[in-house]
């Protein structure tokens, strides 16, 4: 049985494709947006919110089974929310977190019939091997840049979604850098990459002794995950999505925010105008808990909960969804 599956423009998706596919032992035929041309069915559909409503007119007319969504946001037209909510009608939606399908029952999309995580990327052998590794640097970073408009014009700096503004404060506290992927513009402490495989990312993320995530909006955040995979303590601004995914684990520090901008996703080419919750807080704040999570010896990444709450059984789980369908 070949299962067709279409992903929408981000590279990442390509990754959880092909995942899902070694996860479930299927054949797959991966259509990427932008690339391929769509099936004539598509037996499993993984992109953001944007992604599907950009689709809507190619969609609406095909047989489609299921559709894995990242919700990192509110679509700003009842237009595109109600095309979403009518493509849940005739497929199974699942979200990739509860905080997302929150937001999807805020714009009126109820039908989300269930929360998947996504899984820790990759060979589980390397990113336990490289565990044994010693960081070099104190702290380490890698995300793409996007920036975006706030709501409110004044702001409009803020909306940098990755968070790289704060990373000159790190920068200057500690022995750093960042790893900029895509179309960022490398400055001091930050080299730009581009990443063939996850073991190329996990190769990364293991030369800090911390992971500073410093993103305020994020629609689950693979990278965050890989970090902690390879036992690297992470510090991350306390949003809604990170308190679900990753509060009460050990080696994880989440800084309490205090500031709050609705970031704006404009009529960019392949993008659906978006809404996007931004959070974030003191960066002194911040940096004192790099220093706490350097300093403290008797804390480290408490991996047996990570790989239970992000074991790849979750993708065995959506691939019943799919095989139902398809059978």
């Amino acid at each position: 049985m070949v299962i067709n599956i279409r992903i929408g423009n981000n590279i990442s998706y390509q990754n959880v494709a092909e995942e899902i596919c070694r996860v479930n032992e299927w054949e797959c035929k991966i259509y990427r947006r932008n690339i391929h041309t769509i099936p004539n069915r598509v037996n499993l559909y993984i992109g953001s919110i944007s992604d599907v409503a950009y689709e809507y007119m190619w969609l609406k007319d095909k047989p489609i089974d299921v559709i894995y969504m990242v919700i990192e946001g509110e679509l700003a037209d009842p237009y595109d929310r109600r095309n979403v909510a009518q493509l849940c009608n005739k497929a199974t939606c699942i979200s990739a977190t509860k905080w997302g399908k929150e937001l999807a029952e805020n714009m009126g999309i109820t039908n989300i019939a269930d929360v998947i995580y996504h899984v820790i990327p990759g060979d589980e052998k390397v990113y336990r091997r490289l565990r044994n590794r010693e960081g070099s640097l104190d702290a380490v970073y890698l995300n793409g840049y996007y920036k975006f408009e706030a709501e409110r014009p004044s702001r409009n700096e803020v909306c940098d979604r990755k968070g790289w503004r704060f990373w000159p404060k790190i920068c200057e506290r500690f022995d750093a850098v960042g790893y900029i992927t895509g179309s960022g513009s490398p400055s001091d402490c930050v080299i730009k990459v581009s990443l063939k495989s996850d073991t190329d990312a996990y190769r990364l993320l293991v030369n800090g002794k911390v992971y500073t995530s410093l993103t305020i909006n994020e629609g689950f955040g693979l990278n965050n995950l890989m970090a902690l995979a390879v036992g690297r303590k992470m510090v991350a601004w306390s949003i809604p999505l990170f308190r679900e995914l990753y509060e009460g684990i050990d080696g994880v520090y989440l800084v309490e925010t205090d500031d709050f901008e609705r970031c704006f996703i404009g009529y960019a080419s392949s993008v659906k105008p978006t809404w996007l919750p931004s959070y974030w807080g003191d960066i002194n704040k911040y940096i004192d808990r790099v220093y706490e999570a350097l300093n403290s010896t008797t804390v480290s990444v408490d991996y047996g909960k990570i790989e239970q709450k992000f074991s790849k059984e979750l993708y065995k789980r959506l691939g019943e969804y799919v095989v139902t369908k398809v059978a």
